[in-house]
C-alpha cells in the first residue's frame, strides 16, 4: 500500500507524514486529515496538546523521523530554524537517512535557500524528492486554509503534490530547489516593512487625535490598504499579540535576507537597509522578552521609542470555556490553552477538564505541575496513585465533591466504576512547567508511552526480555491518553481508611456550615487538610443563594487566584489598578478566569445561585466589605479624610459594615 510519486495522490492510498505541530503546523495538519488523508505524525512532545489532539483524530505517532519516512510516501515539516530544519533531515538518523525511492518531502519552514538545495540533493542520492514549500499567511491563514505557498524543486513533482496543497491554501511555483526560500524571505521583508509602516501609522494617528478604528476604516480600501493592516491592524489596537508566526522567526527570517549575500559574487550583492532596521525593531522585541509573541507586537518597540502607547495594556480577563484535546470511547480531556488565555501563561496557573464515561481508565502517567482536582460529577471514581519516594500505591475512592490533591511527580491512573460520568476539573500552578500555562503528561504506557520511546535494545537489557516480549511490553497497547474497559477487567477496590486522609470532601464541609438565604465561603488549608500541604495550595469554595453576593476582596500577598464557575450563574466584577473596573461580565457554569494579584473580585449570583471554586497558593484575603472588612480597623478620623465625608456619614457606613458578612442576602 502507498502511491510514491508519481502515482496518483488518493485519501485511501497515499500515507501523509508530518512534523512539526505547533502554531501552524497543528492546524494543517488536521485539515489533511480532515479530508481523508492518513496522517503519521513525529513530535518531540508526545503528550502536548497539539499531539493528543491530532491522534483523537485519528492521527498516529511515530517514534522517530527515519521512523516516519520509512512509512510514509509525502513528509510535510514546518520547523521553527534553519538548524532544526538541518537536524531533522540530515543527522545520520533523520528525514533523508530513511526516504523510499520516489518518496517526497516538502518543507514549509521559513529557511536558507543553501539549505534547501543541499537538502534536494541529499534526497536525489536516495532516488527521493524534497520540495522547499515555505507559507504565508499566519494561524489564520493555516487554519481556514488559505495560506499562500511558495512551491520550488522539480516542477513536476510540486504539480503532483497540488491534490494536497489545495487543501492548505494556494501554491505557486517559484523554480527550481531553494526559490521557495528566496521567495519567502523577500515576502517577510515586504511583511517587516507593512507592520512597521502600519505601527508608525497607529502611533501617530493616536498622538494626532483620531479614533484608530475609523482611521482603519478610512484608509483599508485606499492604496495604504493591506493584507498586512486587514490581519493585523485592529489586533494591534486591542493589544492582541497572540502569535500567528512569532516574532523571533521574523528575526531569523530577515537576517537571512541581510546576511544572503554573504560568499557569493558582488554582482549578487543586495543592499537593504530597510530590511535591516527592520529586523533591528523586531529584535528589540526580542531583546524585551516578546521574542514569543507576534510579529504585530512590534508595534510596543515604536510606542516605547516615543514613550506612550495607543491604548493602554489591558489583561484580557474575560471567562473563557475549555475546548476538546482529546474525544475517544473512554472519555474526554478539555484543556484551557494559554494560546486562548494568554493571562495563564502570564500568571503561571493552569486548567483542564477531564471526563471519563463508565468504565473509562485513564492510563498511568505524571505531569509536570502540582495541582487539585475537583470532582464536579459523579459517585464512584477510583484513583491509584504511586507518591514521590513511597514506592507503594494507594487506590482512593472519589465522589462528587471531593477535593483530591496530585503533587508533582505523582504517578496516576484513574478509573470511572460507576454507570454515569466522570467529570473531575484540575486547577494548579505551572511555575516549573515545561510551557507556562499549561499542564504536560508523560504517560508510561499507550500510544504515546515513555516505554515505547527507548530502543528495543535498551528495553531488552533493562528488563532482560526477549525481542516477542519487548514487541509485547511496548506495542500492546494502542489506545491513548483514556480507553475503555469492559467489564471483565478487574481494577483494585479503594482503600476506604487511606481515602479519609488523602481525599477531602468539601460539599459536605459546605452543608454543615451554610448560611440560609445567603451562602458561605469555605477556605480549605493545610490546617483543616494536611494532604494539600503537598501541592502548596489552597481552595477557596463560595456557595451563592439566589440573588445573594459574595463581597470584593483581595489577595495582600500578591497571590493570583484561579477561579471555576462549577455550577450556576450570575456576575463577576473585577476592579484592577487605577480603580478601573478590568472585568464585568456574566459567568455561568465551565467558566474559568483569572485574577491578577492584588486586583479585587465580587461575585453575586443569578437566579440559579452559583458556586465557584479557586485556588491560590496563600489563602490569606482582605475584605472590603463585612465585619471582618478592613474598613473596621481605619481610624475614623482617616476615613473621613480619606472619603471626604462628614463624620455622620462615616458612622453609617460603618455600622453597616458591622451588620453584614461577607457573603450578602439577597434582601439587601
Amino acid at each position: 500500500m502507498g502511491t510514491p510519486y508519481p502515482n496518483p495522490i488518493t485519501p485511501s492510498e497515499t500515507r501523509i507524514g508530518w512534523i512539526g505541530i505547533g502554531v501552524m503546523g497543528h492546524p494543517m495538519a488536521s485539515r489533511l486529515i480532515s479530508n481523508g488523508y492518513k496522517l503519521t505524525f513525529y513530535a518531540r512532545n508526545p503528550s502536548h496538546p497539539n499531539s493528543l489532539s491530532l491522534q483523537s483524530q485519528g492521527a498516529s505517532l511515530a517514534n522517530s523521523p527515519s521512523q516516519l519516512a520509512h512509512q510514509t510516501d509525502v513528509v510535510f515539516t514546518i520547523l521553527g530554524h534553519p538548524s532544526d530544519v538541518r537536524s531533522v533531515y540530515l543527522h545520520q538518523t533523520g528525514l533523508v537517512s530513511s526516504l523510499r525511492p520516489n518518496s517526497v518531502t516538502v518543507d514549509h519552514t521559513s529557511s536558507h535557500p543553501d539549505l534547501a538545495r543541499e537538502i534536494f540533493a541529499a534526497a536525489r542520492e536516495k532516488d527521493a524528492w524534497s520540495v522547499d514549500a515555505p507559507v504565508s499567511g499566519g494561524d489564520i491563514g493555516a487554519r481556514d486554509g488559505k495560506l499562500a505557498i511558495l512551491t520550488a524543486g522539480e516542477a513536476s513533482v510540486v504539480e503532483w503534490l497540488n491534490p494536497l496543497f489545495i487543501i492548505l491554501g494556494k501554491a505557486t511555483y517559484m523554480g527550481p530547489a531553494g526559490y521557495g526560500q528566496s521567495c519567502k524571505i523577500a515576502n517577510q521583508i515586504t511583511i517587516g516593512a507593512n507592520l512597521i509602516g502600519l505601527s508608525e501609522s497607529l502611533v501617530f494617528a493616536k498622538r494626532a487625535g483620531l479614533d484608530l478604528e475609523k482611521f482603519l476604516e478610512a484608509i483599508k480600501n485606499g492604496s495604504a490598504g493591506s493584507k498586512a493592516l486587514e490581519l493585523f491592524g485592529e489586533r494591534m489596537i486591542q493589544r492582541d499579540f497572540r502569535p500567528g508566526g512569532f516574532a523571533e522567526y521574523q528575526v531569523k527570517d530577515l537576517g537571512m535576507g541581510v546576511d544572503i549575500v554573504e560568499g557569493v559574487d558582488d554582482d549578487k550583492v543586495v543592499v537593504l537597509p530597510g530590511a535591516s532596521l527592520c529586523k533591528q525593531l523586531f529584535s528589540s522585541m526580542v531583546a524585551n522578552g516578546d521574542g514569543k509573541l507576534g510579529g504585530q507586537g512590534v508595534i510596543s518597540v515604536i510606542e516605547r521609542i516615543n514613550g506612550r502607547e495607543i491604548k493602554e495594556m489591558e489583561l484580557d480577563l474575560s471567562p473563557k470555556t475549555a475546548k476538546a484535546m482529546f474525544e475517544g470511547d473512554g472519555g474526554s480531556y478539555y484543556v484551557w490553552s494559554s494560546s486562548e488565555m494568554p493571562i495563564l501563561a502570564k500568571t503561571n496557573v493552569s486548567a483542564a477538564r477531564f471526563l471519563l464515561h463508565p468504565h473509562g481508565f485513564a492510563l498511568p502517567h505524571y505531569a509536570d505541575s502540582s495541582k487539585l482536582g475537583y470532582v464536579v460529577q459523579g459517585i464512584d471514581g477510583i484513583v491509584g496513585m504511586v507518591l514521590p519516594t513511597t514506592g507503594k500505591e494507594v487506590v482512593l475512592k472519589l465522589k462528587q465533591g471531593d477535593i483530591i490533591p496530585v503533587p508533582l511527580g505523582a504517578v496516576s491512573w484513574w478509573f470511572n466504576n460507576g454507570d454515569s460520568d466522570l467529570t473531575i476539573v484540575f486547577l494548579g500552578e505551572t511555575s516549573k512547567a515545561l510551557i507556562p500555562g499549561e499542564f504536560t503528561y508523560f504517560f508510561l504506557t499507550g500510544a504515546i508511552g515513555l516505554i515505547g520511546g527507548f530502543s528495543p535494545e535498551l528495553t531488552s537489557k533493562v528488563y532482560d526480555l526477549n525481542q516477542d516480549e519487548v514487541n509485547k511490553l511496548t506495542k500492546s497497547q494502542t489506545g491513548a491518553l483514556i480507553i475503555k474497559l469492559d467489564k471483565s477487567h478487574s481494577i483494585p477496590k479503594p482503600q476506604l481508611d487511606i481515602t479519609k486522609d488523602l481525599v477531602y470532601n468539601i460539599d459536605d464541609a459546605l452543608l454543615k456550615h451554610d448560611v440560609k438565604n445567603a451562602g458561605l465561603v469555605k477556605t480549605l488549608t493545610e490546617k483543616d487538610f494536611p494532604f494539600i500541604g503537598d501541592v502548596g495550595l489552597s481552595v477557596v469554595r463560595v456557595k451563592l443563594e439566589p440573588g445573594a453576593s459574595k463581597a470584593p476582596s483581595f489577595p495582600p500577598n500578591s497571590e493570583v487566584q484561579l477561579i471555576y464557575i462549577a455550577g450556576g450563574s450570575g456576575k463577576v466584577e473585577i476592579v484592577g489598578m487605577n480603580g478601573k473596573p478590568a472585568l464585568d461580565t456574566q459567568v455561568k457554569a465551565g467558566h474559568l478566569f483569572v485574577v491578577p494579584q492584588f486586583f479585587v473580585v465580587a461575585e453575586i449570583a443569578g437566579d440559579e445561585g452559583m458556586e465557584s471554586y479557586s485556588t491560590t497558593t496563600q489563602p490569606l484575603v482582605e475584605e472590603l466589605a463585612g465585619k471582618a472588612s478592613v474598613w473596621g480597623a481605619i481610624s475614623p478620623a482617616v476615613q473621613q479624610v480619606a472619603l471626604n465625608v462628614d463624620s455622620e456619614f462615616q458612622k453609617l457606613f460603618i455600622s453597616k459594615i458591622k451588620e453584614s458578612a461577607n457573603v450578602i442576602n439577597p434582601s439587601y
